[in-house]
């Protein structure tokens, strides 16, 4: 078992940098509804696309990667359906945001901490089940989307814990 760092250990400082400077700022600018789901459905296409590279058991051995950008080193032992469990945990904490309209006004750093954790796999929940889960939350964030208002989903917001204050969109394109 690799020691890594703890989760919401967070990324380096030019990591930061350019997700809030380059990502944040210019790619997440001019969000529109139908972009972001059109962006959802070409992402779930290609998870699904790079999905059928692996058969059975592969889809649950964990791999140690090296550490890529704008991956926190705690996140770099999963295995595919940990990567889809993970995505799928995300998707659906945004669709219930989004669903019952929630914005976090203010938030602590030991609070997005503590966020953060609760979207990391379980190691014993590493199952294939997870790819069909994930499916399912793509398809509940979409309908919340859809089900949404532009206004609530341009001025809604969750922090994420790298990124500062995400609208509902921005996270939509996040996702």
């Amino acid at each position: 078992e690799p020691k890594l760092a703890e989760p919401g250990d967070g990324l380096g400082w030019i990591e930061m940098f350019i997700l809030r400077g380059i990502v944040k700022s210019l790619l997440m600018r001019n969000l529109t509804r139908e972009l972001v789901l059109k962006k959802a459905g070409a992402g779930t296409e290609a998870l699904e696309s790079r999905l059928v590279r692996f058969k059975g058991e592969d889809l649950t051995t964990r791999v140690l990667v090296p550490r890529p950008w704008f991956v926190e080193d705690s996140s770099r032992y999963w295995s595919v359906a940990m990567l889809f469990r993970h995505i799928g945990k995300v998707n659906g904490a945004v669709a219930k945001a989004i669903e019952v309209k929630f914005s976090l006004a203010q938030e602590t750093s030991a609070d997005s901490r503590q966020r953060l954790r609760a979207v990391k796999p379980e190691v014993e929940l590493n199952r294939i089940l997870e790819i069909e889960s994930f499916r399912h939350s793509v398809e509940r964030l979409v309908n919340a989307a859809k089900a949404t208002s532009v206004q609530d989903l341009e001025n809604h917001t969750i922090p994420h814990p790298w990124l500062t204050r995400l609208t509902y969109l921005q996270w939509i394109w996040f996702c």
